[in-house]
């Protein structure tokens, strides 16, 4: 559960794909050719992967997403240059594709006197992908046992945005939940990460609730 700018009272999930994964890639160019060009193809290369821009990346994104986000470049070394960078999607199915095109775009250049070493590490980070059959029993449990609680759907993944939590569901099959902890009454809004994040008390036992019921909901399917 990850406190979010849901009111108190709610909680919210989706079944699948809920946050963004990121693939780390780096790219080491070396030769005698004409490094700074190559660079510059190399850059255009994987920015042409992506499927949004990034002033998207703070927004809901469109199922299917590939965000591609290319680290500040420095200038060639002698005989070397590198590019770095992430990938960001979201759902298993989503990475693999987002690698193979990476890979695929690189090994279409035709760099005269130049050659590539390329490391791509797809699980950098999880995305949080839930488990669609705990959804639906954890949210009944929660109906069950807090119908106060107004359960929430998720829209879809924030491309920026993403959660360790990933990385446990890739062992253990789970359900992350967003926490609501705004008050309008009280004008605060709880965006995490932001400079004006508040978090109301009242929320501390909404997620308490909610958690409990879902783990009740679990023990008795055993």
């Amino acid at each position: 559960m990850h406190t979010a700018p849901y009111d108190v009272g709610a909680v919210a999930t989706v079944a699948g794909g809920m946050m963004a994964g990121r693939a780390r890639v780096s790219v080491t160019l070396r030769g005698t050719g004409e490094l700074a060009g190559a660079t510059a193809q190399v850059r255009a290369a994987l920015q042409g992967v992506g499927t949004l821009s990034p002033q998207r990346a703070v927004q809901v994104a469109p199922q299917g997403f590939i965000l591609v986000q290319l680290f500040p470049g420095d200038s060639p070394v002698g005989q070397e240059a590198v590019v770095r960078g992430q990938i960001m999607t979201a759902g298993p199915e989503d990475r693999a594709r987002a690698k193979a095109a990476v890979l695929a775009a690189l090994e279409s250049l035709d760099l005269p006197g130049i050659t590539l070493n390329t490391t791509y590490d797809e699980r950098f980070m999880e995305g949080v992908t839930n488990d669609d059959a705990l959804v639906e029993l954890a949210n009944a449990g929660i109906r069950a046992l807090s119908p106060e609680i107004n359960i929430r759907t998720v829209g879809g993944a924030v491309p920026a945005f993403s959660e360790d939590f990933g990385s446990f569901q890739a062992q253990v099959p789970g359900v992350m939940y967003f926490l609501g902890v705004s008050n309008p009454e009280a004008g605060t809004v709880g965006m995490p990460h932001s400079p004006d994040y508040v978090a109301d008390d009242a929320s501390i036992l909404v997620g308490t609730r909610a958690m409990l019921a879902a783990m009740v909901a679990r023990l008795r399917t055993d």
